[in-house]
């Protein structure tokens, strides 16, 4: 046998084996392998019993460590595998790069088309083509448009189709349809600003998902007041806009029904629930229809007193000077009084607020006072109005959460001196009864806290009747009482 040396390397053979004299000689050519060194033959001998085989010393040794190998269809570039077919820092050949805006396909580099382009071409001389409107590719890479023609939707042509017509884009002639094109709306060469649209030939803006354009302004129609479910219809005062349609936003302790804002506690139409509502001769107590024997719970309060004689759109129900006098005003609500809705209202120069027959007593009794029914007694004596004075009637805040104030301003008791001022409250929708006090002085100190009036509420029967004071010391200056309904 023919002695051999061997040592690790790595590199791309074809072996072929050739006639010899006792030995195989190897051609290297494109394959991958490696060799791993084997030491020397020293004192053996070959199969043959013959002397031991002899090489020529090598001028430097060879390494002894094993060289990478890369996958099939991957070169060793720089210490590193890389597919020189799709590599752009080593497209073709280790170390050739491709250009910016290159990409390198099938080992050659070629430039890279936009989105809704076409390459055209092939290696460093390809170009990225808008075929659908490009006059040298027209629908396909290489196809030119005659002298005349332009290239619209793929395809060359002479004139434009229906609804289509001939603008110039960059100096290139194409179709455009003017009632959509945003880079022609409505004429050649309109173009519509960032975020907005062609429609119908004209430049709008682009509204968000949920939203509508009303008068150039993107709004959600299903919550905007002024243009709710559609543009231009707006909900009315204290209404709010949910779903697209307008409601009415009730305040605690009101209830929607319908459209309107009711206490379902003492409404006899909407009675615990909307729509239930209580048969005749009972009331709505606690939200429950009953016998109609409501009845009022006083209650002490804080605020401030009210004159509705400085309030704008009062009604004068007396002007001084005058004694025993009464007057009567339309309310600008229903109010309900033990169970009973009313619709006007009566003051006397006396103290009272009443409903239905006005009357003017003024010899005040402890209640109950079935000669003085329905009446809510602020201040119940025999009262007298000096000149310049007034008892005034006004409403104010916004429906379903309105209050009607009466008030008696500079009275004092016939007779007498003094300053005090007073007033009653009604509120809509709750039922709601205040008694409120300002300043209260009079000549006969004594008299300016009660010690000769009534103050409570009245019914129309003996039974229905809630007393704070009588003929005692029972009221201050800036006091207040609440009477509510039950």
């Amino acid at each position: 046998m023919c002695a051999a040396r061997a040592f690790a390397v790595r590199l791309s053979l074809v072996f072929a084996l050739l006639p010899g004299a006792g030995c195989a000689v190897g051609r290297l050519a494109d394959a991958s392998f490696d060799v791993v060194r084997i030491p020397t033959d020293t004192a053996a001998t070959d199969d043959t019993g013959g002397a031991p085989d002899t090489v020529a010393p090598m001028d430097t040794p060879p390494p002894t460590d094993t060289v990478m190998m890369c996958p099939t269809a991957q070169r060793l570039c720089s210490g590193t595998c890389v597919n020189t077919q799709t590599d752009s820092q080593n497209c073709g050949a280790c170390g050739t790069m491709c250009a910016a805006g290159q990409v390198c396909m099938l080992g050659t580099c070629s430039v890279m088309c936009a989105a809704g382009e076409t390459r055209c071409g092939s290696g460093g001389t390809a170009t990225c083509a808008m075929t659908m409107t490009d006059m040298n590719n027209c629908g396909a890479c290489g196809r030119m448009c005659t002298a005349g023609q332009m290239c619209s939707m793929g395809v060359c042509q002479s004139t434009c189709g229906a609804g289509l017509t001939t603008c110039s884009t960059g100096g290139v002639p194409g179709c455009a349809n003017l009632m959509t094109d945003s880079r022609n709306c409505g004429a050649c060469g309109t173009a519509c600003a960032v975020g907005q649209s062609c429609v119908m030939g004209m430049c709008r803006v682009t509204c968000a998902a949920g939203q509508t354009l009303c008068t150039g302004v993107c709004v959600n129609t299903a919550t905007d007041t002024a243009n709710c479910g559609a543009c231009g219809v707006a909900c009315t005062a204290g209404q709010t806009c949910t779903a697209g349609m307008c409601r009415t936003t009730c305040v605690a302790p009101t209830t929607l029904c319908g459209a309107v804002c009711v206490n379902t506690s003492i409404d006899a139409a909407n009675c615990g629930t909307c729509g239930n509502a209580c048969a005749a001769g009972t009331a709505c107590t606690a939200g429950m229809c009953a016998a109609a024997g409501i009845r009022y719970v006083e209650s002490t309060i804080a605020r401030a007193w009210p004159n509705a004689c400085t309030m704008v759109g009062m009604t004068r129900f007396v002007t001084g000077p005058v004694d025993d006098t009464t007057g009567t005003a339309a309310l600008p609500f229903s109010f309900r009084f033990y169970g009973t809705a009313y619709s006007s209202v009566w003051a006397s120069s006396n103290g009272a607020v009443g409903f239905g027959a006005a009357s003017a007593v003024y010899s005040n009794v402890c209640l109950p006072a079935t000669t003085f029914p329905n009446s809510i007694l602020a201040f119940w004596d025999d009262l007298y109005v000096t000149t310049g004075m007034y008892v005034c009637g006004a409403v104010s805040g916004a429906a379903p959460n309105r209050q009607y104030t009466v008030t008696w301003q500079g009275v004092y008791p016939l007779g007498d001196t003094g300053n005090m001022n007073f007033s009653v409250i009604l509120y809509e929708t709750t039922g709601l009864i205040d008694l409120v006090y300002g300043t209260m002085t009079t000549g006969v100190a004594a008299r300016a806290t009660g010690t000769s009036a009534t103050i409570g509420v009245q019914g129309a029967t003996a039974t229905q009747f809630t007393q704070h004071s009588c003929n005692t010391a029972g009221v201050t200056s800036s006091m207040a009482r609440r009477f509510t309904p039950m």
